[in-house]
């Protein structure tokens, strides 16, 4: 949008001129400034900072730096193949190298970034397809201010897929040891709160029986008498938790110190193409 802006200015301004050169057109210009003033003080009250803005600009100025988030993204296209990504994150990658929509014909050498909480173009029944697919090699995760960006690389055929360094299969007994419980909404999850050697806090959510959504972990801390609100992906959103064995604990450390109180309530995804629940024995997808 600022590209365009510049453009659109450049393109006024050398209209302008034109018509300064053609005789008559002091008439014209003194229309046009009249009209550029009227349509100044309009978008200043319309997308301006003040109490009647519509789009105010305060939100956007408030938006946390993300240029770390997308440098990083970036660093995972080694030249080999495409960039396979969604509009919003495409345009981070057009000008650099080949980019393709998620749902193009992946190739091996292919590379699939995903926000998982793109409002303009919903990836659920892309990701489904995705994370069933052996050749799919998830490789990256970063959770920023509660959006979820998720890689995948496009791995040649037999390649063996990595051990997740957050995910761990844990007995009933055992997980009932670590911590402290945490109450949650789900009967299908049960979710704990451990204190580590340094005092910050390790969640870990372990799956009770076998889902056909994916979930998202909706955290509500209280710190020092104020509330601080935190959303996560089970399995860091390459291991959607209809991926999941009954006994598997997703572990993840909570921002900050340990939080006096913890709320935690889990939120299925809505994914299309999910199972009612008396087929999910038969019809669950392949695991990562």
């Amino acid at each position: 949008g600022f590209e365009l802006s510049v453009l659109c200015v450049g393109l006024a301004v050398c209209r302008a001129g034109d018509r300064l050169r053609q005789p008559g057109s002091a008439k014209t210009i003194r229309a046009g400034l009249r009209t550029a003033a009227l349509l100044t003080v309009v978008c200043t009250l319309y997308y301006g900072r003040g109490p009647f803005g519509k789009y105010s600009a305060a939100p956007i100025l408030k938006r946390p730096d993300a240029s770390g988030t997308v440098s990083t993204l970036r660093r995972f296209h080694d030249g080999a193949g495409r960039v396979l990504t969604t509009k919003r994150l495409r345009t981070h990658f057009m000008f650099d190298c080949p980019t393709s929509p998620p749902e193009a014909k992946r190739s091996p050498g292919d590379v699939v970034i995903l926000d998982l909480h793109d409002s303009m173009e919903p990836v659920e029944e892309f990701r489904r397809r995705l994370v069933a697919d052996e050749a799919t090699v998830p490789v990256y995760s970063k959770n920023f201010y509660g959006r979820q960006f998720a890689v995948w690389r496009i791995a040649p055929p037999n390649t063996p897929r990595p051990k997740l360094p957050f995910m761990l299969m844990m007995s009933e007994a055992e997980f009932s040891g670590a911590g402290i419980e945490v109450p949650q909404s789900d009967p299908a999850f049960s979710a704990r709160l451990l204190r580590t050697a340094r005092g910050n806090a390790l969640l870990l959510v372990r799956l009770r029986e076998r889902v056909d959504n994916d979930v998202e972990l909706n955290l509500e801390m209280s710190r020092e008498g104020r509330s601080v609100k935190h959303r996560l992906c089970f399995g860091d959103g390459v291991y959607p938790a209809y991926c999941a064995q009954p006994g598997e604990v997703y572990f993840v450390q909570l921002p900050g110190d340990f939080p006096e109180q913890l709320r935690l309530t889990v939120t299925p995804v809505h994914d299309p193409l999910a199972h009612p629940p008396q087929d999910r024995q038969s019809t669950s997808p392949k695991r990562l």
